[in-house]
Formats: C-alpha cells, structure tokens, sequence
C-alpha cells in the first residue's frame, strides 16, 4: 500500500497560472504546493515523489503519462463566472470593464467567456502582471482580477475571482488525506 501524498504539485505550462493555482491551493489548503511546468515534470519525474499531481484538465492528457499509475493526476475544476457575469449585465450605463490577471491563459479565457457578456455596450481591457501602468484601473467601472492580483490592484469596483472551485478544494483536501 503506497503511503499517502505530502505535497500537492501543480502542474501547467502557463507560468502565471502555475503561481496562481498554488498561490489559491497554498491559501485554502494546509498541505504544502508546488508547481513546475509539464516540460520539468518530464525531465524530472522524481518531483512526482510524495505529490499528488493536478493540473487544469486540458493538461491532463500531457501530465497523465508522466505521473504514477498508482497515483494518477487529478483535473482541477474551476469555479463559475456567473456571479461577474450577472454583475456586467447588471451595469445601467456603458462601462470600462478591465480583467487583470498573472496569468495569459486566464485573460485569455476571460476574453472568450465575457465577449458575449460585454458585446459592443462596454469597452474591456485586458492587463497581465506584471505590468508598469496601472493607474487607469482606479477609474475604471469594474475590475475583474484573480487571487494575485486583487492583492495588488486598487480600484473603485474590484471583482476577485477564485479560479478553483470549492468543491475542487475539497476533493483535493480529501484526497490528500486518504
């Protein structure tokens, strides 16, 4: 019987989201987190030792070979944007939306999701950390940003977004202790 995992270990190829996703697993979890990208994950397949190995699902399919078959990488899911969603709907009156995050991937998906949402009423800008200017967010009508950069930000209308589910969390809480 294998002894039970010690440590989480993040595993994505966007560096911005690897710090987010441990950043997020660190605050909400009392298990120690790491992370590396999947290219030193397979140069390395001792950091596999003692870790129980997730990453966002589209990684899996990558990850899932270099993992042990008696421990396989779990998919994270992540948490809904319904609630931003209903908050840019809810604006009266055309409004700046920026989305801040450290991660591109993140913006990127944000882009995608929010497009619809925003359509040609509001005006959306995107900013990656880290980034030297940003003083147009504190008039900015709502900002969108994740864990990391809601440290960071200041602005009138902040709108944080957890990209890990709670349910996830406790999965993973669980996992770790079986």
């Amino acid at each position: 019987m294998a002894l039970p995992p010690d440590h989480l270990l993040v595993v994505s190829e966007d560096r911005g989201l690897r710090l987010l996703l441990r950043e997020e697993l660190k605050e909400k979890l009392s298990f120690p987190v790491e992370s590396c990208s999947i290219e030193e994950l397979s140069l390395n397949p001792e950091l596999t030792m003692g870790a129980l190995v997730v990453a966002p699902p589209g990684s899996i399919p990558e990850v899932a070979p270099l993992v042990p078959k008696e421990r396989p990488a779990i998919a994270l899911t992540f948490s809904t944007v319904d609630e931003h969603i209903k908050t840019i709907q809810a604006l009266q009156k055309p409004s700046t939306i920026a989305v801040v995050s450290i991660s591109q991937a993140v913006l990127n998906t944000a882009r995608g999701i929010l497009a619809p949402v925003v359509e040609d009423r509001h005006s959306m800008r995107e900013y990656l950390l880290p980034c030297e200017n940003l003083r147009g967010l504190e008039v900015t009508d709502l900002v969108l940003c994740d864990m990391i950069a809601h440290r960071r930000v200041r602005a009138r209308k902040l709108l944080p977004y957890r990209l890990v589910s709670p349910t996830c969390l406790k999965q993973l809480s669980t996992a770790m202790e079986a």
